[in-house]
Order: C-alpha cells, then structure tokens, then sequence
C-alpha cells in the first residue's frame, strides 16, 4: 500500500505536465492565429489607405480637367507711336479650360515700379464695370486706356518701369476661382526695335 501513493504522485505530476504543455501549445497557437489576423487586417487597411489614396488623386485630376482655367497670355502697349492720350495697355486673358468661365472680372493696380523717397503711393486702381463669361479657348482681349491712370504719362516720361498688377476673379456654379497675373513696362531699357517698349509678364498665381 505504501508503494502506490509515490506512483500516484508520480503519475499526478505527469499528467499536470502534460496539462501544461497543451496549455502552452494551445495558447502559442492562439498567439500565432492572433498574429495573423493583425497583420492581414494591417494589410488590409493599408491597401484601403492606397486605394482611398489613388481615389483621391484621381478627383483631383478630374476636378482640374474639368474646370475653366483663365491666364495671361500676353501684355503689352497699344499704338505707343500716337499721342500718349490714345495709348492703351494690351492684356490678353484667354479661358484654356475645359468649363465656362462665369462672373469673370478683371481689376488692375497700377504703378511705378520705383519708389522715391518721399514719394506717396501713385498706384491707380482700375475695375472692370461688368462681368463676363468666358467659354472654352475664348480670349478677352482687353485695351485700357492709359489716361484711367492719372501719374501714368509722368512715369513714362521719367522712363521709369511701370508694374501692372491684375486679378481676374471667376466661378463656375458655386465654386469661385482666381488668377493673378504681373506685367511691367520696361521704360527705363527704351523701346525695342520695332518701337515697342519692352515688356516683361508672368502668371503668379492661378486658384
């Protein structure tokens, strides 16, 4: 009777081993199974994320195809041989989008690209009196007559550069968009050798 209880306890502590290795084998089972389903799900939202991604890019190609798009495509002066009453700044603005042009108006700020000690602001404002519409490829051809800009003759006949700072605003349904564009005239370098002043533009800013 007394030899049985040792294989008894022998038999327990054996048994309670083998318990454990399942446990242990259930549990690193369940580790690596866990595991596995956060890195697929990890997979998976990081394919959302690129597919979320690549929608997004696409709306924005398709949203800047399909909008109007107005820039300056040329600037300069009307007539500079005839009297300076008669001359008129030349700016051409031209919708190169895919959509109308709707409220379209320009605004001007005009001025010496110099300023003198002493000397207030001379800039001249200018506003277009009516809106338009500008439909694909359609140009609006602008001449402005220098004498809307009261210090304008003075500024030539000192050859001092004149800067001409434009905002043509637009919409198209209920979104609203913006370009901003700067020309100067080059007085100070003569005229060219077609007697043309020389002139210098860019587009800045198109929203």
């Amino acid at each position: 009777m007394t030899s049985a209880v040792p294989k008894v306890i022998v038999m327990t502590c054996e048994h309670a081993a083998a318990i454990s290795t399942f446990e242990i084998a259930q549990l690193v089972i369940q580790i690596v199974g866990l595991t596995a389903i956060v890195l697929t799900l990890l997979v998976y939202y990081r394919q959302l994320l690129t597919m979320q991604a690549q929608r997004k890019a696409l709306e924005q190609e398709i949203a800047a195809r399909m909008r109007p798009w107005i820039g300056l495509f040329d600037f300069g002066m009307y007539a500079p041989d005839v009297p300076s009453t008669d001359q008129a700044l030349k700016i051409l603005l031209r919708n190169s989008g895919q959509l109308p042009a709707q409220n379209a108006r320009l605004s001007l700020v005009v001025g010496p690209a110099d300023a003198r000690n002493g000397e207030s602001d001379e800039s001249s404002r200018w506003e277009e009196a009516s809106t338009k519409a500008l439909v694909p490829g359609e140009e609006g051809n602008y001449r402005i007559r220098t004498s809307a800009f009261p210090r304008f003759d003075h500024w030539r006949i000192d050859r001092r550069d004149v800067v001409v700072t434009g905002c043509m605003v637009y919409s198209l349904d209920n979104a609203l968009f913006r370009t901003e564009f700067e020309g100067t005239l080059r007085y100070s370098e003569g005229l060219d050798e077609s007697g043309n002043v020389k002139t210098r533009w860019r587009n800045r800013i198109v929203v």
